[in-house]
């Protein structure tokens, strides 16, 4: 298992309104052993909500997301797949902060 890209961290910056903070990879075959460990750094305040794989036509204004709120103060980590990716909001009014860490991995090597 190793490294196929340069480690990459991002920040996000989360309103009530949920987005996709990290999206799919287009770029690589369908069938693959080609992963992405993602871990997200969690603000102690104010808290997030996270998601995986929630559709795009199920996110936008005014909705009532059914996301589930992430404890504050923690790292949280994932191994997606390609097609995977990650949405997040703001659980109350402003915005909140996360960072992500993503190591683009392969499996096979």
């Amino acid at each position: 298992m190793g490294l196929r890209r340069e480690t990459e961290i991002r920040r996000a910056t989360l309103t009530q309104e949920a987005r996709v903070i990290l999206g799919p990879e287009r770029e690589v075959p369908e069938h693959s052993r080609l992963v992405r460990n993602v871990q997200i750094l969690i603000p102690e305040s104010p808290n997030v909500m996270l998601g995986l794989d929630v559709t795009p036509d199920a996110i936008g204004p005014n909705r009532t997301y059914k996301l589930p709120e992430m404890v504050p103060n923690t790292n949280i980590e994932f191994r997606l797949w390609p097609g995977q990716f990650i949405v997040a909001a703001s659980a109350g009014p402003g915005n909140a902060f996360c960072a992500l860490v993503i190591e683009y991995v392969d499996e096979d090597s």
